[in-house]
């Protein structure tokens, strides 16, 4: 529902006597009949509005922060494994790139080595290619190193971020004979 703003106007007579009696003015009345000219100095005009009460809005409350992974493996993460029970990260989702035909047929193949980190809630962050092939398969394989999933590393039974290391291999198919 629109709230909707209702004028009243209270027009009252100049002090100066007038033979006829002063009679009521709506708004608009009194509108057509200033134009062009001011009101006399004596006379007062009040405006009331009234106004719905504002409700208040039902805002949705503001989601709660969650705190980002930690994506920073400890400095001595080697002697941490060697003190407590420890655990690799272990896939969870393992995705390989589509290898395009154009680039099949351009004679593009061979390994790309990818970095990244596997932070605490399974994400790879952080992550480069360490030896390349060529700029176009690179990327590809690092998009796909991005959207692999993973548990998490586990020292103590508590979640860590690890460094890890990744191949991956873009093959040409010997051509089939017939």
């Amino acid at each position: 529902m629109l709230p909707v703003l209702l004028l009243f106007a209270t027009v009252q007579a100049s002090p100066q006597p007038t033979a006829a009696p002063a009679r009521a003015q709506t708004l608009s009345d009194y509108a057509t009949g200033l134009r062009g000219r001011t009101p006399s100095p004596g006379s007062v005009t009040t405006f009331h509005s009234t106004l719905p009460t504002p409700q208040p809005i039902n805002t949705p409350a503001a989601p709660q922060q969650i705190a980002p992974p930690n994506c920073t493996p400890p400095d001595n993460l080697d002697a941490l494994k060697k003190s407590g029970r420890y655990r690799d990260p272990v896939e969870v989702q393992h995705d390989f790139p589509t290898y395009p035909e154009r680039y099949r047929r351009a004679y593009l193949h061979g390994q790309v080595i990818l970095e990244g980190t596997v932070c605490t809630d399974g994400t790879v962050q952080n992550s480069r290619v360490l030896r390349g092939v060529d700029p176009r398969l690179d990327q590809l394989a690092l998009e796909a190193f991005r959207a692999w999933r993973y548990q998490p590393a586990l020292l103590n039974d508590k979640p860590v971020a690890v460094f890890l290391s990744a191949a991956v291999n873009f093959k040409l198919e010997p051509p089939k004979r017939r």
